[in-house]
Protein backbone atom coordinates (compact mmCIF):
# COMPACT_ATOMS: atom_id res chain seq x y z
CA UNK A 1 0.00 0.00 0.00
CA UNK A 2 2.47 2.31 -1.05
CA UNK A 3 1.67 6.42 -0.83
CA UNK A 4 -0.90 5.13 1.71
CA UNK A 5 -1.60 6.35 5.00
CA UNK A 6 -0.88 3.57 7.63
CA UNK A 7 -3.39 2.72 10.18
CA UNK A 8 -3.41 0.19 13.06
CA UNK A 9 -6.62 -1.28 11.69
CA UNK A 10 -4.97 -2.42 8.28
CA UNK A 11 -4.71 -6.09 6.80
CA UNK A 12 -1.00 -7.04 8.35
CA UNK A 13 1.20 -8.93 6.18
CA UNK A 14 0.23 -12.51 7.72
CA UNK A 15 -3.59 -11.84 7.22
CA UNK A 16 -3.02 -10.98 3.62
CA UNK A 17 -1.74 -13.47 3.15
CA UNK A 18 -4.07 -16.10 4.20
CA UNK A 19 -6.67 -13.61 2.50
CA UNK A 20 -5.24 -12.77 -1.23
CA UNK A 21 -6.47 -16.01 -2.23
CA UNK A 22 -9.91 -15.61 -1.77
CA UNK A 23 -10.24 -12.13 -3.58
CA UNK A 24 -11.08 -12.57 -6.96
CA UNK A 25 -8.86 -10.56 -9.44
CA UNK A 26 -10.83 -8.31 -11.68
CA UNK A 27 -12.38 -9.34 -14.92
CA UNK A 28 -10.67 -8.93 -17.67
CA UNK A 29 -11.58 -5.98 -20.31
CA UNK A 30 -12.88 -3.66 -17.65
CA UNK A 31 -12.11 -0.34 -16.75
CA UNK A 32 -8.53 -0.29 -14.43
CA UNK A 33 -9.36 -1.00 -10.36
CA UNK A 34 -9.13 2.28 -8.51
CA UNK A 35 -7.82 0.73 -5.36
CA UNK A 36 -5.33 -1.97 -4.86
CA UNK A 37 -7.53 -5.17 -3.70
CA UNK A 38 -5.69 -5.35 -0.42
CA UNK A 39 -7.57 -1.84 0.49
CA UNK A 40 -10.32 -3.36 -0.82
CA UNK A 41 -10.95 -5.85 1.92
CA UNK A 42 -9.17 -3.56 4.59
CA UNK A 43 -12.20 -1.57 4.95
CA UNK A 44 -15.09 -3.78 5.58
CA UNK A 45 -12.14 -5.56 8.34
CA UNK A 46 -11.61 -1.53 9.33
CA UNK A 47 -15.49 -1.56 9.79
CA UNK A 48 -16.31 -4.93 11.30
CA UNK A 49 -13.98 -4.13 14.20
CA UNK A 50 -15.69 -1.30 14.97
CA UNK A 51 -18.43 -2.18 15.36
CA UNK A 52 -17.51 -5.03 17.57
CA UNK A 53 -15.73 -3.27 19.75
CA UNK A 54 -18.78 -1.33 20.14
CA UNK A 55 -21.01 -4.24 20.74
CA UNK A 56 -18.64 -5.47 23.06
CA UNK A 57 -18.33 -2.55 25.71
CA UNK A 58 -22.56 -1.98 25.52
Amino acid sequence: MTGRRVYPTNLSDAEWVVLAPLVPLPKPGGRPPKHPRRENISAPAYWMRGRLRLAAAA
